[in-house]
């Protein structure tokens, strides 16, 4: 763990601060990252880590973009709503709580890119918005889904298809807290 935790820094840092690689090597290197926190999520689901997938997010290679946003939805698909990931100070830790503090960092950035320039970015971007819509990770619901509600006007299939789910959703948690009208209780009138 710390000869991991001493190289890590330095393999990443002239990938990511410095990009002076080709960007099918930046994005290799963040699939890879992200099967690591997905197989070892003890030791790299923590900012430590995810700050490498959060930088990426602002390259300027859309591939490298969407293999960050791929990257964040499987590890939050496979620990976001683990009961326990690891133990900090004999107490257990959820995913949930593991990935929190990353969310909130990044939440409006993850929230942007739903209009991505580039429409294989923003479909990934949706698709992982609807992921902490599910997981409760989002501070605002209702204006998150608003937010990427304004693909709509793009008129891209590949978006709106995305963009189905989300909305789905929000809608259904609208009228699931809208007051019964009496109506179909047995009333006669």
């Amino acid at each position: 763990e710390e000869m991991v935790t001493a190289a890590f820094p330095g393999m990443f840092t002239g990938l990511f601060v410095d990009r002076d690689s080709a960007e099918e090597v930046r994005a290799s290197c963040l699939s890879a990252l992200g099967r690591v926190m997905q197989l070892h999520p003890s030791m790299f689901l923590a900012d430590t880590y995810l700050k490498y997938l959060g930088w990426s997010l602002s390259d300027m290679a859309a591939a490298v973009r969407a293999a960050s946003l791929s990257q964040l939805s499987a590890v939050y698909t496979a620990h976001g709503a683990a009961e326990e990931i690891c133990r900090v100070d004999g107490k257990p830790v959820s995913g949930a709580e593991r990935l929190l503090n990353f969310t909130r960092r990044f939440e409006s950035r993850f929230i942007e890119m739903t209009r991505d320039v580039d429409a294989k970015v923003a479909v990934e971007a949706i698709k992982f918005v609807d992921i902490l819509h599910d997981l409760h990770l989002l501070a605002d619901k209702a204006q998150a889904v608003s937010e990427a509600g304004r693909v709509m006007r793009n008129n891209e299939p590949s978006q709106l298809k995305a963009l189905v789910p989300l909305v789905d959703k929000q809608m259904g948690a609208g009228a699931a807290s809208l007051p019964s009208s009496g109506k179909g209780k047995g009333k006669k009138g």
